[in-house]
């Protein structure tokens, strides 16, 4: 078996005041081979933590010792979700200080690709103690 994670196809149905769309996305593989990476490590790295009302830097292990740099990144907020909406909202910054560029309530889960530039991206949430669960692969 290759070096990789394999992340299952998505369905989703849209049904709203009469309108109706369907989208899907094939499974995707996450290459990890050390030798289509920027650092040529093949790295990837998991982290549980638990973010507060300050921004906290997302650790990304060996990625950032190793020189390369944050790519597809899976991040779930592990909260149930509150009686007010408002509460345990996570959001991913691009930098410290910098524009939220994800938010993430309560019980969700998403997949993305952090752009070029962003090298060390920040954790907040609206409410202290929400834990989050990551994963980050080298771009």
């Amino acid at each position: 078996m290759a070096e990789e994670i394999r992340v299952s196809p998505l369905s989703v149905n849209f049904r709203h005041k009469g309108d109706e769309q369907e989208f899907s996305w094939p499974a995707q593989v996450l290459d990890l081979d050390p030798d289509t990476l920027t650092a040529g490590r093949g790295e990837s790295f998991r982290n549980k933590t638990k973010v507060g009302t300050t921004e906290v830097a997302m650790d990304l292990g060996q990625i950032a010792t190793n020189g390369g740099a944050p790519g597809v990144c899976i991040i779930s907020n592990l909260m149930d979700k509150p009686a007010d909406e408002d509460d345990y909202v996570l959001s991913v910054r691009a930098a410290t200080a910098g524009t939220k560029i994800i938010d993430v309530l309560p019980g969700e889960c998403h997949k993305f690709r952090f752009g070029t530039g962003v090298t060390a991206p920040y954790l907040i949430s609206t409410t202290a103690g929400t834990w989050v669960s990551y994963m980050i692969v080298e771009k």
